[in-house]
């Protein structure tokens, strides 16, 4: 399996998306019990977003770092490992 690919930017819009909806809910204190899914009819069942692979989300404030986390082996779709 080939573990190169180029993500569409429609894609990396949602999981950009997905981050800070995470992150955001997070600091809120509220507990998401099902991870929201990609909508319907909008990317592929075969995308990248259903792949399992692994993933960091790094956060910059003012061009500094501010945080990092992630996974370097996917166990998940993607879109859940972003979460």
């Amino acid at each position: 399996m080939s573990t190169s690919f180029i993500l569409p930017d429609a894609e990396k819009n949602f999981l950009c998306h997905h981050a800070r909806m995470s992150i955001e809910a997070g600091l809120a204190g509220k507990r998401v019990a099902d991870i929201p899914q990609p909508p319907a009819g909008v990317f592929e069942p075969g995308s990248a977003l259903y792949r399992q692979l692994g993933a960091f989300v790094t956060l910059h404030i003012s061009g500094n770092l501010r945080g990092c986390i992630g996974n370097i082996i996917g166990r998940e779709p993607l879109y859940a490992t972003v979460w």
